[in-house]
């Protein structure tokens, strides 16, 4: 049987992680290299780059929030085992 300790410093490991991997696909969001405006040309769309920097963001914060509870299980954890 796990103790409760255990089980929070496992969930401080997924939620660990689980933040590296969103911070990972954050920085893998294809950005659009060149902006065109009007008709035609190379490279992509104002709109595009908006996508890409809303997508980017939203995986940003998955990861922040992630490493958040990875701390709060970490840090209940030390609290369990050196106040209890």
């Amino acid at each position: 049987m796990l103790t409760t300790a255990t089980m929070l410093n496992l969930g401080t490991a997924f939620f660990a992680v689980l933040a590296a991997g969103f911070w990972f696909a954050s920085a893998m969001v294809k950005i659009p290299k060149e902006i065109t405006m009007g008709w035609g040309g190379a490279g992509g769309t104002a709109q595009k780059l908006g996508d890409a920097v809303r997508h980017a963001g939203k995986r940003s914060g998955m990861a922040a929030a992630s490493a958040g509870v990875a701390a709060i299980c970490q840090g209940v954890s030390l609290l369990i085992t050196e106040c209890f």
